[in-house]
């Protein structure tokens, strides 16, 4: 068990003194848990699902994994990308940061041009690394390869920062290394009920690497250079291109995690 005289997992350096640190970005799960005078979720183990969920009253936190600096510099981005994104993108007010498309196939996207790449692909890079390191509940068998876990950690630690600003005049110059992977985020139009959603992960069965569940956002992930991964480059969102979102439709988005909770009850029928 981590404890507070640990060392650092992010800059393997400090002592781990942080506690009670998200895994997810709490801006992207508290939706999730209801209203906040009634916050209310529940845990369940997929090959456990006979048994009775466990109440919470918050997404996944585990204390020791990071240093209070570390901690901060996460901070730095998630406030970042919850400020120009997530409180915004569905806000009638701001959609002239937002130039809305559509795909010959169908499919709607958005061009966030106002975020900058370099700062979403740490945010994701953060969460997806978070991810795998933790023993927390929802993410206890999420693991990805040891060397994506060092790219990401080497790439998020070279431009450590704990003030906004300051990250922003690194980044006008180059990280290297520079892992390129291939990113496509998700939400839908809008949420009902956002309590209907899951975090989760779950395996992919085609040329990505795993897909992440995040409450009103679904990240899907590779880190191989499948070829057949180049009909969705235009959706890719990498450090040199601008950061795109696909918007599905309230219908699919439901098809989507219903078709999650087929997968699930397949893999674990209940006994």
């Amino acid at each position: 068990m981590r404890t507070s005289n640990s060392i650092c997992l992010l800059c393997q350096e400090n002592p781990a003194d942080k506690e009670n640190s998200h895994i997810v970005p709490k801006f992207m799960t508290k939706s999730i848990l209801g209203k906040s005078s009634d916050k209310r979720g529940y845990r369940v183990l997929s090959d456990r699902l006979h048994e009775r969920p466990e109440f919470t009253q918050d997404s996944d936190k585990e204390s020791h994994i990071l240093c209070i600096s570390c901690e901060l510099y996460f901070s730095v981005i998630e406030t970042y990308i919850s400020t120009r994104l997530h409180n915004r993108i569905w806000d009638i007010r701001h959609q002239e940061n937002f130039i809305s498309n559509q795909s010959l196939e169908g499919t709607v996207y958005k061009v966030c041009a106002e975020i900058d790449p370099l700062v979403f692909n740490l945010f994701l890079f953060s969460i997806v690394w978070r991810c795998s390191i933790t023993s927390s509940f929802t993410f206890s068998d999420f693991k990805i390869g040891e060397r994506e876990s060092e790219l990401i950690r080497v790439a998020l630690h070279s431009v450590k920062r704990t003030k906004q600003n300051e990250l922003i005049e690194r980044l006008a110059y180059p990280i290297n290394p520079m892992p390129k992977f291939h990113f496509i985020l998700a939400t839908a139009e809008y949420f009902p009920d956002s309590s209907m959603n899951l975090v989760c992960w779950d395996e992919a069965d085609n040329d990505w690497s795993f897909v992440l569940y995040l409450n009103e956002y679904i990240l899907w992930v590779s880190f191989d250079n499948h070829p057949r991964l180049n009909v969705f480059e235009y959706l890719n969102t990498n450090h040199q291109s601008n950061v795109k979102l696909v918007f599905l439709s309230v219908g699919r988005w439901n098809e989507v995690r219903e078709a999650l909770l087929h997968t699930i009850f397949k893999k674990h029928p209940i006994q």
